[in-house]
């Protein structure tokens, strides 16, 4: 498994860890509805009793530190700033179309 992988084999489509009062985060899926991309949240709550192990969880998995963490299948391709690059290098289609999803090309 390489290292932007996440060993959960359970995820499937887009999937997107965030919290309240990110911006990030609401950029991140404000953008994937634009571009009609579908997608799951995982929303974490600072007050919750798991949520310093699962952040820490995600911060040894991926090196990231912040939010959102954003994977496309299994594919960890990282925050809000990553996701725009991968779309504008086509990075991100190619991603989607492993995992069956067809992004629209004309823009």
């Amino acid at each position: 498994m390489s290292e932007n992988q996440v060993p959960n084999t359970q995820r499937k489509g887009v999937y997107i860890v965030t919290k309240d009062g990110c911006k990030y985060c609401v950029k991140a899926k404000t953008f994937l509805k634009e571009h009609s991309i579908p997608f799951s949240t995982e929303k974490m709550d600072p007050e919750s009793d798991g949520y310093t192990n699962r952040r820490q969880e995600l911060i040894d998995q991926t090196g990231q530190k912040t939010f959102p963490w954003i994977y496309v299948g299994e594919e960890f391709i990282g925050g809000y700033t990553e996701l725009q690059r991968s779309f504008e290098t086509f990075r991100l289609h190619d991603l989607l179309g492993k995992i069956g999803i067809e992004l629209d090309t004309d823009f």
